[in-house]
């Protein structure tokens, strides 16, 4: 289906890996947009909401 290796697969599930965006792209099409490349992208949301340091 998005021809890779089920060892390969495994790896983007733990998140250990992230797959390339070609197979991103065909991890979204076989899972008909439920799994999108936002979904391999890991960030502490608390990075994005706390507020800027600025330079002194």
């Amino acid at each position: 289906m998005i021809q890779t290796t089920q060892a390969a697969v495994s790896r983007y599930t733990n998140g250990s890996r992230i797959p390339r965006p070609a197979v991103m792209a065909r991890i979204q099409a076989v899972t008909g947009g439920r799994v999108t490349p936002n979904d391999f992208i890991q960030f502490e949301r608390a990075e994005v909401n706390a507020p800027r340091e600025e330079a002194a």
